[in-house]
């Protein structure tokens, strides 16, 4: 809900508010006016995730890890990110 509520990068930014009609957070019409759709999201499930062993569980979440840094690579550039974690994403 977090997702489709703060996203502001959603194909669909109705379907966001439709989701919420009704909804004790659509009293709030300051709040929702001011954090609806404003802000990026990142967004990851470890769902897919299943495995009988560390190893092979490990490997599945470095993908999914590995995935969302891929797709969110333009945190590289920029202040969003300190010294440090620039160093973890880097390594990872």
């Amino acid at each position: 809900m977090a997702k489709y509520f703060f996203n502001k990068d959603l194909k669909d930014p109705e379907l966001a508010k439709k989701l919420f009609v009704g909804t004790k957070i659509e009293e709030e019409k300051e709040f929702v006016s001011h954090t609806q759709g404003q802000f990026p999201v990142i967004s990851l499930t470890f769902g897919g995730c299943r495995s009988d062993n560390w190893e092979e569980m490990k490997e599945l979440l470095r993908g999914v890890i590995s995935h969302v840094y891929r797709d969110h690579s333009y945190l590289r550039i920029g202040d969003f990110l300190g010294d440090e974690e620039l160093k973890s994403l880097r390594k990872f």
